[in-house]
């Protein structure tokens, strides 16, 4: 897409954001979460060693503040005009404030919004520490929590994030590939984990060049490489997460093989269980009912469903066969800027699904030393139903 069309979708995002301000009744708010920066600017420094923010008024000014560090990168990937700087670099920021805040609390006065403010803030995200050094910096203002906002807004992805998931789940299916074929070979758990991401590196290079395969840093670090893959077989399953192991994948195991990746901040997801035969009988009992909580849940999937309803039917299904007392938590979540975000899956969610909402949708079970079962796929939903995004086979995986 041109850059052009990705700057007017910024600024429709930017606008969307803005009505609920003044809905809100707020003079300005301040976001500063990378992934939420780059949602509103179309800026990523990938290293979060100082922090990048939007400051957008109600009035419709919109500014980036980053460090004097980032000028030259976010000027060429930045699709907010007006950008403040912090600190000195080289020869930027030569006047500019030492510290963030004081660029924030000066830009504000450039809008001539001083006094009894209403400001809205990341509750989730700004440090303790920093707000009260701006809570000392404007005493008489009052701060208010936009979490909810941001969360909307961001469930809903346009045609541009659509695209950047296609590309990452595609990248997504080749790693899954490459991964399954290793587990035949009955390698370690690392040698299937590395066989995937150099698999994903390559289509990386010769199918998306003109893509950055990039997360989200902290403050101590940068993601500049979001191809990931690990490999838990037999009962390091119950980890749920951890790094692979030099454990060699055997016979009568269940390996799981979780693929995330992200093209330029967005993520794709793709695990699969692939059974070692032979397997015992409770294995492939439980296998086969995932498969089934699958295949009904599955069928919910349109807009105007409540999401509860999804989990509840797969839920049902597993306690008829006898698992209701290691049932999941969810069964799924969104895929977006960020690897889990909302929605959730789960029992108590009344949200409803809308067209444009990308999830991960993965029933699962846990079976202590037998391992356990689990497929994701990264689904979108559309007015009809949902499309899959990842195209791994979804049956019985058998090797």
């Amino acid at each position: 897409m041109l850059q052009n069309d990705q700057n007017n979708i910024c600024r429709l995002r930017i606008s969307r954001i803005q009505a609920r301000v003044k809905k809100e009744k707020l003079d300005a708010i301040i976001i500063i979460k990378p992934q939420n920066v780059y949602y509103l600017s179309g800026f990523n420094p990938i290293i979060q060693s100082h922090p990048s923010s939007v400051l957008l008024s109600s009035h419709g000014e919109a500014f980036l503040i980053i460090h004097s560090l980032r000028f030259i990168h976010a000027k060429k990937e930045a699709f907010i005009d007006e950008i403040r700087l912090f600190g000195k670099w080289g020869k930027y920021g030569e006047n500019a404030p030492k510290d963030f805040l004081t660029t924030v609390t000066k830009t504000l006065q450039e809008l001539s919004l001083s006094g009894q403010l209403r400001i809205g803030l990341e509750f989730s995200y700004f440090p303790f520490s920093l707000f009260l050094k701006f809570k000392s910096l404007l005493p008489d203002t009052e701060f208010l929590d936009i979490d909810a906002i941001i969360r909307e807004e961001r469930m809903i992805k346009d045609e541009i994030e659509i695209g950047y998931i296609k590309d990452a789940a595609c990248i997504a299916d080749a790693g899954m590939k490459a991964a399954i074929d290793f587990v035949r070979k009955r390698k370690t758990e690392i040698e299937v984990s590395v066989k995937a991401m150099i698999k994903m590196k390559n289509v990386w290079k010769n199918k998306f060049p003109n893509r950055e395969a990039v997360d989200f840093g902290t403050s101590e670090g940068g993601v500049f490489n979001a191809l990931w893959a690990y490999c838990l077989s037999g009962p390091r399953m119950n980890l749920m997460c951890d790094s692979p192991s030099s454990r060699s994948i055997k016979k009568g195991d269940l390996v799981l093989v979780v693929i995330w990746t992200a093209i330029n901040g967005y993520h794709a997801e793709n695990e699969r269980t692939i059974a070692v035969a032979p397997i015992e009988l409770e294995q492939e009992k439980a296998y086969n009912v995932i498969l089934r909580a699958r295949s009904e849940a599955i069928k919910e999937i349109r807009p105007g469903i409540p999401i509860s309803k999804i989990y509840n039917v797969a839920a049902a299904i597993m306690r008829e066969e006898g698992y209701g007392d290691i049932l999941p938590g969810r069964i799924g979540h969104g895929l977006g800027l960020g690897a889990h975000e909302a929605p959730s899956i789960s029992s108590d969610n009344s949200c409803l699904l809308k067209e444009g909402m990308v999830l991960s949708f993965e029933p699962a079970l846990r079976l202590g030393q037998l391992g356990g079962i689990q497929h994701s796929d990264t689904i979108l939903v559309n007015s009809n139903g949902f499309d899959y995004l990842t195209h791994t086979a979804r049956g019985f995986l058998n090797v």
